[in-house]
């Protein structure tokens, strides 16, 4: 109802960061997630499309700030009005 995140933002990686950057890139990615929902959010009608946004965005600052692109595959799970877990994924566009 409040479309508040109400959870640690996860994040796992696969071969994109190397072992020394990978808890600073982690962190970096929460914060930016964070920052720009928070943002953003009233904005939208729809939470899912504003996670869609945001990912294209974090795959263009990940481009800048580490010279590579990850594939990126945001998982949501959202609560129902009833306080049961829907589970989504968004498209992977190639």
């Amino acid at each position: 109802k409040t479309r508040q995140i109400v959870w640690n933002i996860q994040i796992e990686s696969r071969w994109f960061v190397y072992t020394t950057e990978i808890k600073k890139v982690h962190t970096d990615i929460v914060r930016y997630v964070e920052k720009e929902y928070r943002n953003r959010i009233a904005k939208y009608d729809s939470v899912k499309q504003c996670l869609k946004d945001i990912k294209w965005d974090l795959e263009i600052m990940l481009q800048k700030s580490l010279d590579r692109l990850p594939m990126i595959i945001p998982m949501f799970v959202y609560m129902g009005n009833d306080g049961e877990m829907i589970e989504d994924s968004a498209e992977v566009v190639e």
